[in-house]
């Protein structure tokens, strides 16, 4: 959903649809819009790259040593 905790910033980046999950037309739209062979394409190769490149090993390391900068000072 688009007000759903880490569902927004997951897909800030594109890879998927956000929509209003209290509303049904949302809903029914966002997963209307998926049945499109190349909407569903895009977001797929989108969310893998997105996923490699945010979660990747290197990335991780880099956002905790960071993190431990700050609590060091």
């Amino acid at each position: 959903g688009e007000n759903s905790g880490g569902a927004p910033w997951v897909l800030k980046d594109g890879g998927g649809i956000l929509v209003d999950i209290t509303d049904v037309k949302s809903i029914v739209g966002g997963l209307l819009e998926l049945t499109d062979p190349q909407v569903y394409s895009r977001f797929s190769n989108d969310a893998r790259n997105i996923a490699l490149k945010r979660f990747s090993q290197k990335e991780v390391l880099n956002l905790y040593v960071e993190e431990l900068k700050k609590i060091s000072k």
